[in-house]
C-alpha cells in the first residue's frame, strides 16, 4: 500500500469515526420531545442565544426564511415565554428579540446536560486515549481554523 493509500484510508476511518461519535452523542428523542418546541423555534434560540438580540429581519436573515415567518416564529417563542421584543434603546423606531431569563435557562440547561454527557463520557476513557484524543482535537481545530475545509489529493 502506498502512502497516498494509506493516509486515505486513515483519512476514512477519521471520518467514520467521528460520524459514529455525532450519531451516537444526538441528544436522545426523550430528550427533544420534552421540550415540545419545533426545530425552527430550537434553531431561533440558538441564534438568539448566540447574538443576544437582533431585529425580527436580521433572525430571519440568519435563519435564512421570511420576515413574516421569522415574526411568526418570535410571536410562538414569546408565548412560551423563551423570547420578547423590546424597543431598542439606540433607536426606538426598531424593535428587538432578545431571549428571556425562561429561555436563558432552558439553553442553559439543555447546554448544561450535553456538558455532564461529554464529561462522563471523557472521564470512561484511559488517559492515554485522553491525550490521543486531545492532541487530535486540537490539530483538527487549527486545520479548521487555517480554512482548509477540502479534501486535497496527496501524492
Amino acid at each position: 500500500m502506498t502512502d497516498g493509500e494509506q493516509f486515505g484510508a486513515l483519512l476514512g476511518q477519521c471520518t467514520e469515526a467521528l460520524l459514529r461519535v455525532a450519531r451516537l452523542t444526538r441528544p436522545h428523542d426523550s430528550e427533544l420531545l420534552a421540550l415540545d418546541m419545533g426545530m425552527g423555534q430550537f434553531k431561533a434560540m440558538l441564534v438568539l442565544m448566540k447574538h443576544r438580540q437582533l431585529t425580527v429581519g436580521g433572525l430571519a436573515k440568519v435563519l435564512d426564511i421570511s420576515e413574516p415567518s421569522a415574526s411568526l416564529m418570535v410571536d410562538k417563542l414569546e408565548a412560551r415565554r423563551l423570547a420578547a421584543r423590546k424597543a431598542d434603546a439606540a433607536d426606538r423606531r426598531r424593535t428587538l428579540v432578545v431571549p428571556t431569563e425562561e429561555g436563558d435557562g432552558l439553553m442553559d440547561r439543555l447546554r448544561h446536560t450535553h456538558d455532564i454527557r461529554l464529561t462522563g463520557w471523557l472521564g470512561a476513557m484511559e488517559a492515554a486515549d485522553l491525550r490521543a484524543l486531545l492532541q487530535g482535537l486540537v490539530a483538527l481545530a487549527e486545520a479548521i481554523e487555517r480554512g482548509k475545509g477540502c479534501v486535497e489529493s496527496r501524492t
